[in-house]
């Protein structure tokens, strides 16, 4: 068994003999145990002030002027999404998705560009830190820990960092 297996086994252990909700304190503890801690940035570290994540593409919507959609921008957003995934045999990143979207509708560079550009802005409007969770991330990488941090997250890492 690897090492990650492993780890998640005595974790999710732990949590089953441990029914107890965490607190900050006690999540710390049980951190401290481990030289490697893993996070995912996004709904861990940051997360949006939405409810579902697809009404990012609601708002950009509403907010475009000058671009006409050829169809809602969720649907069209989606189909070039998936488009792109099957071409490029990989989960795509947000580049990827749009030039994916100029190609099945046919939009130019610059009204591409706006769109995402909007997608983006309003991503960076919405995305706000989980203090506690950013503490604690704080203190283990006071405490010599090695931290990685995770994205499964379409938006390239240039906008991540920002983020």
């Amino acid at each position: 068994m690897n090492i990650f297996k492993r780890v998640i086994n005595k974790i999710k252990r732990t949590l089953r003999k441990n029914t107890k909700a965490y607190n900050k304190e006690s999540f710390e503890k049980e951190l401290l145990k481990y030289d490697v801690i893993s996070f995912d940035i996004f709904d861990t570290l940051i997360t949006r002030k939405i409810f579902n994540p697809d009404d990012i593409f609601n708002f950009v919507e509403n907010k475009l002027v000058g671009i006409k959609l050829k169809e809602p921008l969720i649907d069209m957003r989606k189909k070039s999404e998936a488009e792109a995934n099957r071409e490029k045999n990989h989960d795509v990143n947000i580049d990827e998705i749009y030039f994916s979207m100029m190609d099945l509708y046919g939009y130019t560079e610059d009204e591409i560009n706006g769109i995402k550009g909007l997608e983006v802005s309003l991503e960076k409007e919405f995305i706000y830190p989980r203090k506690v969770m950013l503490e604690i991330l704080s203190m283990l990488v006071k405490k010599g820990k090695k931290v990685i941090l995770t994205s499964d997250m379409y938006l390239n890492k240039n906008i991540v960092v920002e983020l």
